[in-house]
């Protein structure tokens, strides 16, 4: 049984690849300190802090983010977080670039449902109480784009978006001068072709997270270069790691043992 299957497809200029969770998750067996107070208090801070884990969004999310920093790592990458750019930016510290769009996908439905609305218009929270601020009503309608130097900065950018029904995210992977490119075009009166903001040789993804019932997980890479010759093998491996762990993940095992499998299954 395939954990990850990525459909991949060609779309003008465009290749795309496309995950959407099911009925069940990638990774099916989980470890059962994950539900227990004081085992998970024992490695919360490297579950959390370090992959994004927790008794909700399980050990799929360390699976998601290792493939998405296999096809990244050696890029320039420009990270959005989807509504709680505020939160995305206190967790990063750092101020980022504003721009007025960015890409959404709805996945809210039955099992396998997805909506690409693509690149809309921005959309920040804006808090209640106190008062917001003049700058905090400014940015209601725009985003910031921070860049993501590192893996612990993708899974910090992940974070951001978790306190909701459900999160997302969306990258690029571009060079350090395409990143200004991306930036001004992100910033224009017009919604931007995706066509036209990627390069041949870049990469946009976008990590949805579904939260709460009823929101299904989500990956879509586009690429002007094929992606599933980069993508396949990166996926094969996964899945074999996903597998291993299953088999060897089980309630006797103490937190330092389990932590040492999810750091397996995150590819460290």
């Amino acid at each position: 049984m395939r954990r990850l299957p990525f459909e991949y497809w060609r779309e003008g200029p465009l290749y795309w690849a496309k995950f959407v969770s099911g009925s069940t998750r990638p990774v099916q067996e989980h470890w059962p300190g994950l539900y227990d107070h004081d085992a998970l208090e024992a490695i919360d801070f490297a579950t959390g802090e370090r992959f994004a884990i927790n008794n909700n969004n399980q050990e799929e999310i360390a699976v998601y983010l290792r493939v998405i920093w296999s096809l990244l790592s050696e890029r320039e990458v420009l990270g959005n977080a989807y509504y709680w750019t505020g939160d995305a930016g206190d967790l990063l510290k750092q101020g980022g670039s504003i721009v007025r769009w960015q890409f959404e996908v709805d996945a809210e439905g039955p099992p396998s449902h997805v909506e690409v609305k693509g690149f809309t218009r921005a959309r920040s929270s804006v808090q209640i109480q106190p008062p917001p601020s003049s700058h905090d009503k400014w940015m209601k309608d725009k985003t910031l784009l921070f860049r993501i130097r590192d893996r612990s900065e993708l899974v910090t950018l992940l974070q951001s978006v978790l306190g909701d029904a459900s999160g997302e995210i969306s990258l690029f992977g571009t060079s350090e001068r395409r990143a200004h490119l991306i930036t001004d075009w992100l910033r224009g009166e017009s919604p931007p072709e995706m066509e036209t903001l990627l390069d041949s040789d870049e990469l946009f993804i976008d990590l949805s997270i579904g939260v709460d019932i009823g929101y299904n997980d989500s990956i879509f890479i586009a690429s002007k270069a094929p992606i599933e010759s980069r993508l396949q093998p990166i996926v094969e491996e996964v899945e074999r790691d996903i597998l291993d762990y299953e088999k060897r993940i089980n309630a006797f095992l103490n937190p330092d043992d389990a932590l040492r499998l999810i750091e397996k299954l995150a590819g460290e």
